[in-house]
């Protein structure tokens, strides 16, 4: 199975990453910080390819996605878990602004590529994990 986790570097995502690795599925892994993800496709290569990506821009995701399909030729799940989170107390409008972009805007936009993947498909499950 072809398994693509948007958000793969910590948390849910990262632990799903290594579930789907043992069961020796392709795993596809996008994040944005790039050490992690090298480390995790050097850690599993045979299973894992890693996409340096940040959701909260439509056309990286695309570009991403594009280049998963001409990869495996197909995307059986997708899990969208990406999300971020800092401490706030001053209630600062960037960083709030910064969270927005990640966690709203950019779950939204990897839904609607992803589903346009799988309309073309005609195939596929999405799972989402948001806060």
């Amino acid at each position: 199975m072809n398994i693509l986790i948007i958000g793969a570097t910590s948390g849910i995502g990262h632990c799903l990453w290594k579930y789907y690795v043992a069961k020796d599925h392709n795993v596809i892994v996008t994040g944005r910080r790039k050490e992690l993800l090298e480390n995790m496709a050097k850690n599993f290569p045979e299973h894992t390819h890693a996409i340096l990506c940040d959701i909260s821009h439509t056309k990286l995701l695309d570009n991403a996605l594009a280049s998963i399909i001409h990869k495996y030729g197909q995307i059986d799940l997708a899990i969208v878990c990406a999300g971020i989170g800092e401490l706030n107390p001053n209630l600062d409008v960037e960083t709030e602004l910064s969270t927005l972009s990640v966690n709203v805007m950019g779950w939204a936009n990897a839904v609607a590529s992803i589903y346009r993947v799988f309309e073309r498909q005609k195939s596929g499950h999405l799972v989402t994990v948001t806060s």
